[in-house]
């Protein structure tokens, strides 16, 4: 798991804001067997909270191969 798309979005109580972000391909390329730079076919699972020990919003997100 690695942090991407960070931001600090500031609320005061009970505030709702929408918020969008930008995930690029290069943000979900890993290294495969060749030790060349792939983006893996499947899911990944996008996490947002407000920390890592406070998940508030889990998604999906599904690639195809390359």
């Amino acid at each position: 798991m690695a942090l991407k798309a960070f931001g600090r979005v500031h609320l005061a109580a009970g505030e709702v804001r929408e918020v969008t972000f930008t995930l690029e391909t290069r943000d979900l390329r890993v290294l495969d067997e060749h030790m060349r730079w792939a983006v893996p076919a499947g899911s990944t699972t996008v996490l947002v909270g407000a920390s890592s020990n406070d998940i508030r919003l889990r998604g999906e997100l599904r690639t195809r191969p390359e």
